[in-house]
């Protein structure tokens, strides 16, 4: 197995993964609730939506805290195109968001912050090396 498969199958599990979350009942009741709390309003553009136009976002990432991935408190509405800024970003935008959110500020504090550093800088070192991997592969 080269690099390139390497990093299709790692996309796979991941798309695969997003699959199965959106398809678990649970999750239709977090977005639903996430929705209802909020009014329906996205959290960085402060514009109502409807319900189609808007995405539920996790402040706090899944991957990162998925003992939060179906607490409403780690939710927030954003636009499509406001949840598109956020792509790859997501902890950029935590601070950003925290402000909507009524005890995120509470687990953030109980949180180690070295712990929290490591594990973003240990996420994004993986990501960046796949990107590297897959363009050296592209190249002629």
């Amino acid at each position: 197995m080269d690099n390139l498969d390497i990093i299709e199958a790692c996309l796979m599990k991941k798309s695969l993964q997003t699959y199965t979350l959106k398809r678990q009942e649970k999750y239709y009741l977090w977005r639903y609730g996430v929705f209802l709390k909020h009014k329906l309003t996205c959290r960085l553009c402060d514009v109502v939506f409807s319900k189609d136009q808007l995405e539920a976002h996790h402040v706090l990432p899944r991957r990162l805290f998925p003992h939060l991935e179906f607490d409403i408190n780690n939710g927030v509405p954003l636009c499509l195109k406001c949840h598109k800024k956020t792509y790859m970003k997501e902890l950029l935008f935590v601070n950003l968001l925290t402000p909507y959110l009524e005890k995120q500020k509470q687990i953030l504090d109980s949180i180690d912050k070295k712990k929290i550093k490591e594990l973003i800088q240990k996420h994004y070192k993986r990501v960046f090396t796949l990107m590297k991997i897959s363009r050296s592969k592209l190249s002629p």
